[in-house]
């Protein structure tokens, strides 16, 4: 076969191709979306807790902090609190300034100290002991509790899937309204909108000296596991009744 001959038949499949392509019609398609969501009791936490202190020497600033935070940590030992759930951070100490009455002039205040440890608390009924009891000991930085549960895999994994079944039931009802009915998913979007943890704190009140969280007051909210997806599903049509 000489090159004309052989580029004639290159043509032609590729004609016949294009031929067949056209024939065949545009798959029906509908995207939709889908919003599944779960909710859970918490049964982990993690707060930090720690200690502030002014002084008019870094000596002075750094003896207050080491005067509270060997009992904060002992006080973690009492709970049966495990070392490995316990980070503390380094001390931080810095030079504190105040303006003149006529804000002319800057002249130094005091120096001022901090220092923290985050707990990582598996056992949330500790939870109120454990703020109170750090209160008492001389803890004037305590954050709000961050809920948590043992379960977040799962409770996500749950949320995701009556996101499907979301998806699905739109679909099915939009299919309908349109004389088809639902075929498979062709493609399952969920790029930047996957599982979300939406946290209640707990709800505790600790006054300007960090007393006053009482634990008979202390409640814990829920956990929502929320979920969001696209979903492009075949459209299968209906045949018309006879």
């Amino acid at each position: 076969m000489n090159r004309s001959a052989r580029l004639a038949a290159a043509l032609l499949t590729g004609l016949l191709f294009a031929a067949i392509a056209l024939a065949e019609p545009e798959p029906h398609t509908l995207t939709v979306t889908g919003h599944g969501e779960v909710r859970a009791q918490p049964d982990q936490a993690t707060v930090t807790i720690g200690v502030s202190t002014r002084a008019p020497t870094v000596a002075a600033a750094g003896a207050a902090i080491d005067k509270v935070m060997p009992a904060l940590l002992k006080l973690t030992h009492d709970l049966a609190i495990p070392d490995a759930q316990v980070r503390s951070t380094r001390i931080s100490i810095h030079p504190e300034y105040a303006d003149n009455d006529k804000g002319t002039d800057r002249h130094f205040s005091a120096y001022v100290a901090e220092r923290a440890m985050v707990v990582d608390l598996r056992d949330i009924d500790r939870l109120a002991e454990l703020l109170e009891r750090s209160a008492s000991a001389g803890a004037n930085l305590i954050s709000e509790p961050e809920l948590d549960s043992s379960r977040r895999s799962e409770l996500e994994r749950t949320a995701l899937a009556r996101a499907l079944g979301d998806a699905q039931e739109n679909a099915r009802v939009l299919a309908s309204a349109a004389g088809a009915s639902v075929g498979p998913a062709l493609r399952i979007d969920m790029s930047g909108t996957g599982p979300t943890r939406l946290r209640d704190y707990a709800g505790v009140s600790l006054g300007m000296n960090g007393r006053g969280a009482a634990a008979d007051s202390f409640q814990l909210g829920e956990l929502t596991f929320r979920a969001s997806l696209e979903a492009t599903f075949g459209l299968v049509p209906v045949p018309a009744a006879r």
